[in-house]
């Protein structure tokens, strides 16, 4: 839900807006797009949270996957601070940047996730899909 609401932002704000008389204008669904991203960052929170006791951890613990889940546990906290400073962070040039860094990282994870799991079956002895 996150990639298709964020690629759904992306094509509205890029894609899609309107050259206005006094600059550009955002496409009608924009704001939709980003209220479906927000909510949707809060359900990944609330799940991101349940997979650190049950999986995470315990991986962590048997040393499976520390690179790959590490990279990803660290890339979604950096999305996260990211996604927080573009609903509260001022400054226009600053809110550029981290809207970069958070769409390009937000583009990275699921194929990182992908790689993840599948080196972690097709690699580790022993490893199973939950």
């Amino acid at each position: 839900m996150l990639v298709v609401t964020g690629c759904g932002w992306l094509l509205c704000h890029y894609g899609l807006a309107d050259a206005g008389e006094f600059g550009t204008l955002p496409h009608p669904l924009e704001g939709l797009w980003l209220q479906l991203h927000g909510a949707a960052g809060m359900i990944a929170l609330v799940l991101f949270g349940s997979l650190l006791p049950s999986h995470m951890l315990r991986a962590w613990s048997q040393r499976r996957g520390r690179a790959s889940g590490g990279t990803l546990a660290g890339l979604f906290v950096l999305l996260t601070v990211t996604g927080y400073g573009l609903y509260y962070a001022g400054g226009e040039s600053f809110r550029e940047w981290i809207s970069a860094v958070h769409w390009v990282v937000g583009l990275a994870v699921p194929v990182l996730l992908v790689a993840h799991v599948y080196t972690l079956r097709t690699k580790l002895p022993g490893v199973r899909s939950h």
